[in-house]
């Protein structure tokens, strides 16, 4: 991570002086824009290269199963809405609505319950 932040602190130096350099020429605002967005593309190239590796290397060293994640992920977090409807829908006294979506998050566990 501290070699990340100081190639990033390197790229962000870099396209300050160079950006001053084009103000110094009296570059107009379209240039200098144009400038400033291409030096954000190359951090983000620079960035966007090493996260999948680092990614990998984190999954492994906290025992992700990421291939599972990605279906389990969305349904904890559609439970946890639903579950934030349901208190809704008892605060407002629509217990008929409460009813179904508790239905509803029972069928989100029975799934996530095969998924284990």
């Amino acid at each position: 991570m501290l070699v990340q932040s100081a190639i990033a602190l390197i790229l962000i130096a870099a396209i300050v002086f160079a950006a001053r350099a084009a103000f110094r020429t009296r570059l107009t605002a379209a240039r200098a824009a144009t400038l400033f967005v291409a030096g954000c593309v190359v951090i983000v190239a620079i960035c966007a290269v090493r996260t999948p590796p680092r990614a990998r290397e984190s999954a492994m060293r906290l025992r992700i199963d990421v291939a599972r994640s990605r279906h389990v992920g969305p349904l904890l977090d559609q439970r946890g809405l639903l579950s934030d409807e349901v208190a809704w829908a008892e605060a407002t006294g629509r217990s008929e609505r409460a009813r179904a979506t508790r239905a509803e998050i029972a069928r989100i566990d029975a799934v996530l319950q095969t998924l284990r």
